[in-house]
């Protein structure tokens, strides 16, 4: 082999490595989220090095006791730091891990399930699915009409966001914001009552007001605008209307539970006794260890 050849395919291989490290960064460039953070110049004072300027930022220090962080964490271990964007655009640390936050889906013990996830999680297209809670199926008659009128025999129709399925990629603003929201409020009401059974009885310390809560940060994310649990008229159809024109990047379903769900359709002849018997089943033997048929 010639010396010039030799040199070549040297030179063929290092220009290769270049590439697949640029390659590389750009596919992390691509599928990250670019943030803004402040910086600030510091000087080290090396004895070795003499003095130099360097910059820093405020996520180069963590106060774990000043954010919802975990516990047994020790020196050197890796971290995952959960950030948040304020009005000026710049992240600011709100959490730290130990594992890597992943999007995923959660839904309560007691709803049914029959429809493939397929039907509303779309590939890696679908970021966020949002049912939205119009009302129980009724006792004869599963279909409520609350998702088109304002009222139904003279009542107001209920409307909240679905907290009992929650389905998500990760870093989901409504999630963050609805969790930090959550996180001050519960330990205002552990200040001001320090005993749980009091604090239980204590307007917007009860278990309930997560629910409103959770629908107020949603709609401020989503729409720009925190709108109360059980929104009439214009305020529920905007909000409608913005998960409509959402997709196909969010998902969303007028549910009338149990038995008219996101996941859970086409079962109606068999009637709210027959649910209702079946999850009362399911407390008796999750209470006495018995076991019992599984609804079908």
């Amino acid at each position: 082999m010639s010396h010039t050849l030799r040199l070549s395919l040297i030179g063929a291989v290092m220009t290769g490595f270049l590439a697949l490290m640029l390659g590389q960064n750009l596919i992390h460039r691509s599928q990250g989220t670019e943030v803004l953070v402040p910086v600030e110049g510091y000087d080290p004072r090396d004895i070795l090095l003499g003095h130099y300027a360097n910059i820093r930022t405020p996520l180069h220090r963590l106060e774990s006791g000043t954010l919802d962080a975990g516990t047994g964490f020790d020196r050197g271990d890796r971290i995952f730091v959960l950030l948040d964007t304020g009005p000026t655009g710049q992240a600011t640390a709100i959490g730290i891990q130990a594992e890597r936050p992943e999007g995923g889906l959660y839904m309560d013990i007691d709803r049914l399930s029959n429809v493939p996830i397929s039907s509303y999680v779309h590939g890696n297209t679908t970021r966020m699915v949002v049912p939205t809670f119009q009302g129980f199926s009724r006792w004869s008659n599963v279909w409520n009409q609350c998702s088109k009128w304002d009222t139904k025999g003279g009542e107001k129709c209920p409307f909240n966001i679905a907290q009992d399925f929650m389905c998500s990629a990760p870093g989901n603003p409504v999630f963050c914001k609805a969790m930090e929201a959550n996180l001050k409020r519960r330990a205002s009401c552990q200040r001001r009552f320090p005993s749980e059974r009091v604090r239980s009885t204590q307007p917007g310390c009860k278990i309930y007001d997560d629910v409103v809560e959770y629908t107020n940060v949603a709609t401020e994310v989503m729409i720009g605008e925190r709108l109360e649990e059980n929104a009439g008229g214009e305020k529920r159809r905007r909000m409608e209307r913005a998960l409509e024109s959402l997709k196909p990047l969010v998902t969303t379903y007028a549910e009338h539970p149990p038995l008219d769900t996101i996941q859970y359709r086409n079962r109606w002849h068999l009637g709210r006794d027959w649910f209702d018997k079946g999850r009362q089943a399911l407390r008796e033997e999750a209470t006495d260890g018995t076991h019992s048929e599984p609804i079908s």
